[in-house]
């Protein structure tokens, strides 16, 4: 019996360990989530609204907020949150949306592709697909894929820093293309 209860004390320290750890790794990871922001603009003629959904890391966040500049200086107004909320986002609540999306070991994060999935008639969505350097890139790592059968546009391109400007500048151009901007 001696035996036994030691067992079980050490098993108890081991889970009150184990609830520790995960607590902490919340914790940490709450810091990681993108916090959402609705900048409206000064434009009172046209009511254009985009969303841009991502999740949090240096590169996107750099072009995320290039992206923001440039679009409020065409007074539109921008709604920013995390990927992880998709299922508040619904496409037919903006004008546009831009989800931003990385792949790991060829498969992209899951909330952005259910995304992609529950809304692939829509043709409102921008798809972007952050990714490592692939055979198939061009030297920047960029591949563009516009209207290919109708379907929303993609852009997959290499999450490096030279990418930035001509990721936001690409984004602009669809968005001005669409006559959306």
């Amino acid at each position: 019996m001696l035996i036994f209860n030691h067992i079980v004390r050490k098993r108890e320290a081991v889970m009150k360990n184990f609830v520790v750890l995960l607590i902490f790794l919340a914790v940490l990871n709450c810091k990681t989530i993108v916090q959402k922001q609705e900048i409206k603009s000064n434009n009172t003629e046209k009511e254009v609204s985009i969303c841009i959904l991502y999740h949090k890391s240096n590169f996107r966040e750099t072009v995320v907020s290039k992206l923001k500049e440039k679009l409020l200086e065409k007074n539109v107004n921008v709604i920013i949150d995390d990927a992880f909320k998709t299922k508040e986002h619904s496409p037919e609540k903006y004008t546009y949306v831009v989800v931003f999306t990385g792949i790991h070991a060829f498969i992209p994060d899951s909330y952005p592709f259910n995304y992609f999935v529950k809304y692939k008639k829509n043709k409102n969505i921008l798809k972007i697909f952050c990714t490592f350097l692939t055979k198939n890139s061009n030297k920047k790592g960029l591949t563009f894929k516009e209207n290919i059968k109708n379907k929303p546009d993609t852009i997959s391109l290499a999450s490096i820093n030279s990418n930035i400007d001509i990721l936001v500048d690409k984004i602009i151009e669809v968005l001005e293309t669409k006559k959306i901007i």
